[in-house]
Parts: structure tokens; C-alpha cells; sequence
């Protein structure tokens, strides 16, 4: 495992963030949408709330055997993918 996904990982567990295993694309939008609601959901890219119901998420890879999941605001979107 590579120094900066320690670092995610870490980060992930230290901020008592949600921890999916091997979930499907509905189980990841629904848990957004519940942050969403609760004003828990962060945009990966800018730091800030997401308050819009329009917004985007995003698998990341890295490797074949570890995944993250950014949540996006629609204006952050291209600017975190370049």
C-alpha cells in the first residue's frame, strides 16, 4: 500500500467517516444523499458542503483491489479530474 493511500485511510478513520466494502452504485448514493441531508457531505475537491442534489460521484481506483469514492460538487467536477 502506497504512503498516500495510508494517509487516506487513516484520515478516513480518524474523521469517523463512512466505510463501505464493496458496495453497488445505489448503496453509494444513498449513504450520499443521507450525508447530504444531514449536511455531512464534503466535496472531495473544494473541502466544502454539498447542499446541492445535483452533484457528482466518482469511483477511484488504486489498484484492483482498492477503491474511494469522491463526492463532487457539478462546478469542481473537472478541475479535480485534470
Amino acid at each position: 500500500m502506497t504512503e498516500r493511500i495510508e494517509e487516506i485511510l487513516a484520515a478516513a478513520i480518524q474523521a469517523k467517516r463512512p466505510v463501505l466494502v464493496n458496495p453497488t452504485e445505489d448503496e453509494i448514493r444513498l449513504k450520499a444523499e443521507e450525508l447530504r441531508m444531514a449536511g455531512k457531505l464534503m466535496c472531495t475537491g473544494c473541502r466544502k458542503p454539498i447542499q446541492e442534489p445535483q452533484f457528482r460521484t466518482r469511483r477511484i481506483a488504486f489498484g484492483p483491489r482498492l477503491e474511494a469514492v469522491a463526492h463532487l460538487h457539478v462546478a469542481c467536477e473537472s478541475a479535480f479530474f485534470m
